[in-house]
């Protein structure tokens, strides 16, 4: 149990050095910093940084004493009965686990050594994946059993009560994924999986299974590993705790990002291979002349300042643009707009005069298109609509195609 333990703190831990550098950028100061960043609103920790500051303890110990086990029970009643109503199977010894976007995952080629042969799908990940590995699929209730979820159950609720006493407690509010990290684990570690295939990068997934004793690790990198941001024209690299040592291959995309991983991973044991893309880039859907193609590359967290911007596009110039928005993998969300161009597949791509980005792999094949222009606009402006669409319009990107 307290192998268990010592794995989730260290998962927290490489993650929440991860989100640093976004919580910089959001200037977010003090204890707010213990905060993950999936609940970091920028308009929030402007108005209420100083008060949430204040306020931290209390909020610490209100969320062990009381939110945490609320949200752990409902998390064990929710999985419960589908343990119980679920039909078992076996879970097989080389398994890709589908805890992040796994389009460059069915990229893969079949004959590489290990390859999975079943693919674990988890209650807990929800995604709007467009993208199939032509692999057996198996669910996490089907390979659990009622002994793990209670054991499980057990083990959250006491370990919200240790670690309000010990030095960790400000890394509680990130103990939100713990029930589902405590079964992930222990289900792995009981069936003693030879080999994982996550497309994780930094986050607690890939320390889990790094934790595993006699469990090799294969990675595939899904984005990018570094962050340019346009407002100072620098690039950033997140910093980390310590390196994953039990890694066996990384499937990168170009040269730089095996110089990235390096960055957490022990590459003295690791081989470093290529995967390509297979994107299929087509001319854009027939238009009048002189009418300006602009594609949105769509983001999770960023689909209300993409529906805000597109809007404020149309209004201003009318009938001069056309605009095409290519969903992420990840995206659940639809941007409502009658004259959008809506792109769900994830392979066929439309060749635009411009791209608008937050920073996606895909850019990096636009810009290889001698007459495309790639703008990237910055992560901690993707609430500020104006100050975007002024920088669309000074850096002369329109102005360049006569619109």
């Amino acid at each position: 149990m307290i192998y268990t333990y010592n794995s989730f703190l260290m998962a927290i831990k490489f993650e929440f050095n991860q989100e640093l550098l976004y919580k910089n950028l959001f200037n977010v100061k003090g204890k707010s910093i213990y905060i993950p960043r999936s609940f970091v609103y920028k308009e929030i920790f402007i108005k209420y940084g100083k008060l949430i500051d204040f306020f931290f303890w209390p909020i610490i110990i209100f969320w062990n004493v009381i939110i945490y086990p609320i949200y752990t029970t409902y998390l064990f009643l929710k999985l419960l009965p589908k343990v119980i109503i679920t039909k078992k199977r076996k879970l097989n010894k080389n398994i890709y686990i589908e805890l992040s976007d796994i389009k460059y995952f069915t990229f893969i080629s079949k004959n590489e050594s290990n390859y999975p042969s079943q693919r674990l799908i988890c209650p807990f990940y929800q995604t709007a994946n467009r993208f199939k590995a032509d692999i057996e699929t198996i669910s996490l209730e089907e390979v659990t059993s009622l002994s793990i979820v209670f054991i499980v159950y057990l083990k959250c609720i006491f370990f919200s009560t240790q670690l309000l006493f010990t030095n960790h407690k400000k890394y509680s509010l990130y103990s939100y994924t713990s029930f589902n990290y405590f079964l992930l684990y222990d289900l792995l570690k009981r069936n003693m999986i030879d080999n994982i295939w996550l497309t994780n990068h930094y986050d607690r997934w890939v320390v889990l299974a790094n934790c595993l004793n006699n469990t090799k690790t294969n990675l595939v990198q899904h984005g990018q590993l570094d962050y340019f941001n346009i407002n100072d024209n620098q690039c950033y690299r997140s910093t980390f705790p310590f390196k994953l040592t039990k890694i066996n291959a990384i499937y990168t995309q170009n040269e730089e990002s095996i110089e990235l991983y390096k960055d957490f991973v022990d590459s003295t044991n690791c081989e470093f291979r290529s995967v390509k893309s297979k994107a299929e880039f087509i001319e854009w859907r027939q238009l009048e002349n002189n009418i300006t193609k602009i594609l949105f590359i769509g983001h999770t967290n960023d689909s209300l300042f993409h529906r805000k911007l597109i809007k404020k596009l149309h209004s201003t110039y009318k009938n001069k643009i056309d605009i095409a928005y290519k969903y992420h993998p990840l995206q659940i969300e639809k941007i409502l707009d009658d004259e959008l161009w809506h792109i769900t597949s994830g392979i066929i791509i439309p060749i635009p005069d411009i791209v608008i980005s937050y920073g996606s792999s895909i850019d990096v094949e636009f810009k290889s298109i001698s007459d495309v222009v790639v703008y990237n606009y910055a992560y901690e402006d993707n609430t500020e609509v104006d100050k975007v669409f002024a920088e669309i319009i000074n850096l002369n990107l329109f102005n360049e195609l006569n619109v």
